[in-house]
C-alpha cells in the first residue's frame, strides 16, 4: 500500500489531491472545507500529493497559504496531511486507495479553456472526482455520471459535494464505473477522430467563405477552392495520393527530399 495503514487508516474516507498547488488552483477552499467535513464524518482525511512545482517552475506562494491555514486550522498531520511527489508509475495505487478526488480551482480565463488532464487520469482510475466549474471537463463529469463540480472559491458547497460522495458508497461505485466507461471512450483514436476526418476532408466554413477576402480564404481552404480561387489547375489526386505514402513512410524529411528532387529536374 502507499497510505492505507501507515499515512492513513485502513478504513478512513480518503479525499485525495493529487496534483501541485500553483496559483491558479485553489486548495485553499479546500482546506477551509475541510472543518465541516470532519465535523460530520471524523474520520475523514485529505491527502495532498505533490504540493510545490517539483521543478520550480511556478510560485510556491499558495502552497505555502494553504499549508499555513491547514496549520492555523489545527489539521496537519491529523486530518490533512502533505506528501512529497511520487513517482508518476504509482499514480493508480493512489486513485486505489482513495475514495475522491479534489481539484479545485479559481476563476479564470484559462482556468475556462484549459482541458484538466489529471481528471481525466483520475476517470482512467475509476476515481469519483470534485472539481470548480466553467470548465468544459467538469461539465463532462457531471453529465456523465463520475463526479461533481462546485461554483469556485464556495466552501460550503464543496464541503456538502465530499461528503455526500465519501458518505454514501452505491454512489461512489456507480461514479467509478461511469468513469471507467468514458475513460475507455477517450482514446486518442476516439478524441481525434473530428480533426482527422476533417483534414482528410477540410471546408471552408459557410460565413468566412461567404465574407472572407480571398487573400485569407486561401490561407486555409481546401485544395478545390484553393485552385479556384488562384485561377489553377487542382491537383491531381494520385499525385496527393503519392504524397500521403511517402509521408507515411518516410515522414516529412521524405515529402520535402522528394519534392526537391522533382522540382531540381530540369
Amino acid at each position: 500500500t502507499v497510505m492505507r495503514g501507515s499515512l492513513v487508516g485502513e478504513d478512513d474516507p480518503v479525499i485525495l489531491w493529487f496534483s501541485g498547488i500553483y496559483p491558479w488552483f485553489d486548495a485553499y477552499t479546500l482546506i477551509e472545507a475541510m472543518p465541516s467535513v470532519i465535523e460530520r464524518l471524523p474520520a475523514a482525511k485529505l491527502v495532498v500529493m505533490g504540493g510545490v512545482h517539483p521543478r520550480g517552475h511556478a510560485p510556491d506562494e499558495e502552497y505555502r497559504k494553504t499549508v499555513r491555514r491547514a496549520e492555523e486550522l489545527g489539521l496537519v498531520d491529523k486530518n490533512v496531511f502533505f506528501t512529497e511527489w511520487r513517482p508518476y508509475e504509482e499514480r493508480a495505487d493512489w486513485y486505489l486507495e482513495s475514495d475522491v478526488a479534489v481539484t479545485t480551482h479559481k476563476e479564470s480565463l484559462e482556468t475556462a479553456l484549459s482541458h484538466r488532464t489529471r481528471v481525466i487520469d483520475f476517470l482512467w482510475g475509476g476515481l469519483p472526482a470534485i472539481t470548480s466549474s466553467g470548465d468544459a471537463v467538469g461539465e463532462m463529469l457531471v453529465d456523465r455520471g463520475c463526479g461533481l463540480t462546485v461554483p469556485p472559491g464556495d466552501v460550503g458547497a464543496l464541503a456538502d459535494s465530499i461528503v455526500s460522495v465519501l458518505d454514501d458508497a452505491k454512489t461512489r461505485e456507480e461514479m467509478g464505473q461511469a468513469a471507467r466507461a468514458l475513460a475507455a471512450e477517450l482514446t486518442w483514436k476516439n478524441v481525434i477522430k473530428p480533426l482527422a476526418d476533417f483534414c482528410a476532408d477540410p471546408w471552408l466554413a459557410p460565413d468566412r467563405l461567404a465574407d472572407a477576402p480571398s487573400e485569407l480564404a486561401v490561407a486555409v481552404d481546401t485544395l478545390a477552392e484553393h485552385s479556384r480561387l488562384l485561377g489553377v489547375a487542382a491537383p491531381d489526386p494520385s499525385t496527393l495520393s503519392k504524397l500521403k505514402n511517402v509521408y507515411q513512410t518516410e515522414g516529412m524529411r521524405g515529402v520535402i527530399s522528394r519534392s526537391m528532387k522533382k522540382v531540381s529536374k530540369p
